[in-house]
């Protein structure tokens, strides 16, 4: 479990707020971590789930594996996309952003 006065905490705080909260795409993201979550996809997949554009799925898994949310594996079409090992515990600070709005 995360320490809540630790720097690492507060700086994971501030990713995961903008990331997911503080930005127009946010929301967007946040469902796409919520569907990866329980079933790692390619972007076809996550696309058709969520009822978006690919290229938009594109972007905002783009910004997602740019900070270190997300993993892939594979090539192209067929890359799989997961939910980074390193940022499954963070998953529970997300909830806690959801809970207080």
């Amino acid at each position: 479990m995360l320490g809540s006065n630790s720097d690492y905490y507060d700086e994971y705080r501030r990713l995961i707020w903008w990331l997911f909260f503080g930005t127009r795409g946010g929301s967007m993201r946040l469902r796409i971590v919520e569907y990866l979550n329980e079933k790692p996809s390619n972007l076809n997949q996550i696309s058709l789930y969520l009822g978006i554009n690919y290229r938009t799925s594109e972007h905002h898994v783009r910004i997602l594996e740019e900070n270190g949310v997300l993993v892939s594996r594979g090539d192209k079409y067929g890359k799989i996309y997961y939910i980074s090992p390193a940022f499954v515990d963070k998953l529970e600070i997300i909830n806690k952003f959801k809970e207080k709005k």
